[in-house]
């Protein structure tokens, strides 16, 4: 699916390849990625 970022006078069309949403989970305490969740995305720049 692609999406259009607009950044100042530029508008990018961007295709999303993955997203990762993790729930945080308050019981593990071995690190703060787990603790608080985390979110990632990665995406390609489609056209400018």
């Amino acid at each position: 699916m692609t999406y259009d970022v607009k950044i100042d006078q530029y508008c990018l069309q961007c295709e999303v390849t993955y997203l990762a949403d993790v729930p945080p989970n308050p019981w593990i305490t071995s690190s703060d990625w787990d603790a608080y969740g985390s979110h990632e995305l990665e995406f390609t720049v489609v056209s400018g």
